[in-house]
């Protein structure tokens, strides 16, 4: 296909031979987990690595990714295997980027035009389809051959091309690529503008990546603030280069406007990576504005969890230790991570976590079950840890002593108790 090697008539049986037996395999009735489909792309490389050019393996896998497509559009059955051929093909394709990668410099300029020009081929000829594998390959190869002279013709084809089609999702966002490599990013945007509404943040990952490996910094800020909002601040696979353009310190992002995107969308992950590139001051006041944002919804499961997380990730153990006695009012069945921050809190500040423990056993012994004691009395050898530790073993027994005169009734609990010191 590359037209860098002739096959003889029994390479060409062969290896039309592996695409059909690949196709029956995608196309069998038998379910097919994601892990046999990457064992199939395996035994392709295997086979393909039989050649001896790299370029020959390029060629035959091209090929092969055609025949496969080419079959299922003949038979009809691309829609109904998509996610098999789309990731069968997706984890070849990026293989085949790979082997480019490694031999990139030894790539002589007709040989770079020839896979660019099989590349745009096959992505137009199945166009129709959506979102194939070409949509992931083209755009990649393109930023990795973005110095070359002969990318320009192919911006002024697409941009006519376009015009002809009236312009089709994917490929406007081709030829918008196109436009930003060849520094009309004025085209660029104006391309982008016509599916706004529609464009998500992973749809610009290799306008991005393009702008980052330009350090194009003030452009990729003017980028975010643009498109953000119609994304609700969702930016997907943007972040590291979100994150990146934070600690440049080439963004003039307001502090708050940061903030308030996280809140929009909290997890664990994006305040840890918010929380990681700002200064020490300004991550004492995320905290704190964090604190304040959730005050009012820790009656949320997933709030409250949240929230839990970030103290254990910043350390903060003065605020557990507030958290548990105002705002703990279930002490049976904590969550794991209450419970990793009370192992916390039982090791850095033993003598303000036996408040805590004291109020846990006073309201589980309020609910009046015998489960309820038995979880008490599981606070109170907590407790006896605590005061051995910070030596104060006669407290212990003053306050068991004290405990069970003040419920003396609850014999099912003195019953409990008994269990403490064995």
């Amino acid at each position: 296909m590359l037209n860098l090697k002739q096959y003889d008539h029994d390479e060409i049986n062969d290896l039309e031979g592996h695409i059909l037996e690949l196709y029956k395999k995608i196309t069998s009735s038998t379910y097919l987990k994601d892990v046999q489909i990457s064992e199939l792309v395996e035994e392709t490389m295997d086979k393909l690595h039989k050649q001896l050019d790299p370029l020959s393996i390029v060629d035959q896998a091209f090929m092969i990714m055609n025949g496969l497509l080419s079959l299922s559009v003949k038979f009809t059955t691309y829609t109904s295997f998509e996610r098999r051929f789309h990731l069968f093909l997706t984890i070849l394709g990026d293989r085949i980027i790979g082997l480019l990668d490694n031999h990139f410099s030894n790539l002589k300029m007709e040989e770079k035009q020839a896979i660019t020009e099989v590349l745009v081929l096959l992505f137009i000829r199945y166009l129709d389809l959506g979102e194939t594998v070409w949509y992931n390959l083209l755009p990649k190869w393109l930023v990795k051959n973005e110095h070359e002279p002969w990318v320009k013709p192919y911006y002024q084809y697409f941009q006519k091309m376009h015009q002809e089609q009236n312009g089709p999702f994917q490929l406007t966002i081709i030829t918008s690529l196109l436009a930003l490599i060849c520094q009309d990013g004025v085209g660029s945007l104006t391309y982008l503008k016509l599916y706004k509404q529609r464009l998500t943040a992973n749809d610009l990952y290799h306008h991005f990546s393009l702008l980052n490996t330009r350090r194009e910094w003030d452009t990729m800020q003017r980028w975010f603030e643009l498109f953000t909002a119609s994304w609700n601040h969702s930016i997907g696979n943007l972040q590291p280069f979100y994150t990146k353009l934070i600690k440049h310190n080439k963004s003039s992002f307001h502090f708050t406007d940061r903030l308030t995107k996280w809140i929009n969308y909290p997890t664990l992950q994006s305040y840890m990576e918010l929380s990681s590139s700002v200064e020490n001051n300004e991550r004492e006041l995320l905290f704190e504005k964090v604190k304040e944002s959730f005050n009012n919804q820790l009656s949320y499961p997933t709030i409250q969890k949240l929230f839990i997380e970030i103290i254990l990730y910043e350390k903060k153990w003065d605020e557990a230790i507030y958290y548990f006695l105002n705002q703990e009012h279930n002490p049976f069945q904590l969550s794991v991570e209450k419970q990793q921050l009370l192992e916390k809190l039982e090791k850095h500040l033993p003598e303000r976590t036996i408040p805590i423990y004291h109020q846990f056993i006073v309201r589980l012994v309020e609910k009046k079950t015998r489960s309820h004691y038995s979880d008490a009395v599981q606070y109170m050898k907590k407790l006896k840890r605590l005061y051995e530790t910070l030596n104060q073993t006669e407290r212990f027994h003053e306050y068991t002593a004290i405990f069970k005169q003040t419920y003396k009734t609850y014999r099912a609990l003195i019953q409990e108790m008994k269990t403490i010191d064995e």
